[in-house]
């Protein structure tokens, strides 16, 4: 199947959104399909089993054009590549169909489109929410822009969603969170990381806002704090590194519970995590209100090395139940002490340790990697394409 990938997305730095979209195209590519991924800035050493095509940003001129002259200006693109699509898949992205609504697009190239779905944005449910004197213009001006014939959720609740508003069929809306490259994370050794009767927890920073380190800090410390020996491992720019011994100093953590490193390449993720004991992924309470740790990137990514997870979530979100499934550690969010306790419990059983992490492993290594994400959507594309 020849599959033109377009995502709306402007950015060149190394973030998550560039991340899944370029495993995705590679993973698509692996199953045998020619996929044409279409962006809107330049990526430079990028290899993988697709065709990259940047395609310049819309001049403001374009975007004050009517719709159906903007769209002209993607399939002109696309033509002028030679490529022919069977099938038409796009990232959700609400600023986007400003000026280029995806509904427009799939009917210049006569072809079915298939949305991803990566969370269901806050923007859509403010949109449901505005006056209801209007509210059937705007539904149907909606459908128009993003009436798919089929959409990849990245959680459950949103495929639910999904399927009550945009009226498919259940089967026309998969699952299928995000994934992990087990090309580059390797499964680490079993046994502490070092010998030495340190433990050693580990946490990934990112550019986003979600993250709750405070709860980390003040965690690690009032497990120090009960005499636990534990060295806290934290990622992170030079320039924040004040910023965080500063934020440590004031939860109580003593300067040798803290170690920071420069963020960690992709390739060299599975290095990080061999020094690590116990991986730990805090969110803020507000945010996990509105989207589960289960549906990251990163939390296949640290269960894919076979490393002993912690992450905070709310009871009877998917997170949790992966957690009495025994294949990670859940703790209630903005509760130190709930983090510290189970660190501790941790330290203290190295057998649960490592019956946790390879149970994790198991789960990341079945249902969690790119190409278990590339299968799915492409039985959906199938199905849409009457293949």
């Amino acid at each position: 199947m020849r599959i033109l990938y377009y995502y709306p997305i402007c950015t060149t730095r190394e973030s998550g959104p560039m991340t899944h979209m370029l495993s995705v195209a590679d993973a698509l590519g692996g199953l045998g399909h020619t996929v044409l991924l279409v962006t809107h800035r330049p990526y430079r050493r990028v290899e993988g089993r697709f065709r990259l095509a940047a395609m310049p940003p819309i001049p403001y001129q374009i975007k004050r054009c009517r719709l159906g002259e903007r769209f002209q200006v993607l399939r002109l693109f696309v033509h002028f590549l030679g490529f022919r699509p069977d099938c038409f898949y796009h990232r959700f992205h609400w600023m986007g169909w400003e000026w280029l609504p995806p509904a427009r697009l799939a009917k210049a190239f006569r072809v079915p489109r298939v949305c991803e779905m990566n969370a269901w944005l806050p923007g859509l449910d403010a949109y449901l929410r505005q006056d209801a004197s209007s509210a059937r213009q705007r539904r149907l001006r909606y459908e128009q822009g993003a009436g798919a014939q089929g959409i990849v959720a990245a959680e459950e609740a949103d495929r639910l969603r999904a399927i009550d508003f945009f009226h498919l069929p259940p089967e026309n809306v998969v699952l299928a969170l995000n994934g992990f490259d087990e090309r580059a994370i390797h499964p680490r050794p079993s046994g502490p990381a070092v010998r030495d009767g340190l433990l050693r927890v580990g946490a990934l920073t990112s550019a986003q806002d979600y993250e709750d380190f405070e709860t980390i800090l003040r965690g690690a410390a009032l497990g120090c704090e009960a005499g636990l020996p534990l060295r806290l491992l934290l990622t992170a720019k030079a320039g924040s590194w004040e910023g965080f011994r500063a934020a440590a100093a004031r939860a109580g953590l003593p300067e040798h519970g803290l170690e920071l490193t420069l963020p960690v390449p992709h390739p060299q993720l599975a290095d990080f995590f061999g020094r690590l004991d116990v991986g730990c992924m805090a969110w803020k309470p507000d945010e996990l209100k509105q989207r589960s740790v289960f549906a990251s990137m990163r939390l296949p990514e640290y269960l894919g090395s076979g490393l002993c997870t912690v992450a905070t979530d709310y009871p009877g979100s998917p997170t949790a139940r992966l957690h009495e499934q025994g294949a990670l550690v859940c703790v209630p969010p903005g509760e130190p002490a709930a983090l510290a306790g189970a660190l501790r419990d941790l330290w203290r059983d190295p057998a649960s340790r490592s019956r946790i992490g390879q149970a994790g492993l198991g789960y990341a290594r079945r249902e969690r990697t790119w190409a278990e994400v590339a299968r799915r959507t492409s039985a959906l594309m199938f199905r849409v394409c009457g293949g």
